[in-house]
């Protein structure tokens, strides 16, 4: 049976007004809504994560060596960062470069490594299995971390996160 996105509208407005609701799947409840968002049970990460995404974008036109990459209007990501709304997982990350080259994407939470990215002779690389935890005024930095001598071109990377609710 095909579920259309009015189904799916009207279930979530009935929910919305019961204060909550769940649909059997997996294991037990995997659906609810609580506070005007959908929440999914991630069951490889073990988190009621949201259905909606955020996704923060870096870069640096040009060459970078061991340097912060830059985000809206050009400020350092170590200068602002993206700094969380509420708690998140940061669930997948993305890399990218104009040419192939070898770099390492540091991804920093307040100014300390969590997690990073290797591209290898490549022109980009990425992983979906992430599951880092950041909390609520966490600022997020992008860092590309080379030994090539004229540094890498071009960087661009894209990180997904989702809202993580531990109360449910």
């Amino acid at each position: 049976m095909a579920i259309s996105c009015n189904d799916i509208r009207d279930w979530m407005i009935i929910c919305e007004l019961l204060g909550g609701c769940g649909s059997q799947g997996g294991t037990g409840d995997n659906l609810i809504v609580d506070g005007g968002m959908l929440w999914v049970y991630d069951e490889v990460r073990g988190k009621w994560l949201s259905s909606s995404r955020i996704t923060a974008i870096s870069g640096r036109k040009g060459r970078v060596k061991n340097g912060y990459l830059r985000l809206i209007d050009g400020q350092t990501s170590n200068l602002t960062g993206y700094r969380m709304t509420r708690a998140g997982v940061l669930t997948s990350l993305s890399a990218q470069t104009r040419t192939d080259e070898t770099w390492i994407l540091r991804v920093r939470n307040n100014g300390t490594d969590v997690t990073s990215l290797n591209v290898v002779a490549a022109s980009g690389a990425h992983n979906r299995s992430l599951n880092i935890n950041v909390e609520e005024g966490d600022l997020i930095e992008f860092y590309a971390d080379t030994t090539a001598f004229l540094g890498i071109r071009d960087p661009f990377v894209w990180a997904e996160i989702a809202w993580r609710n531990d109360s449910l």
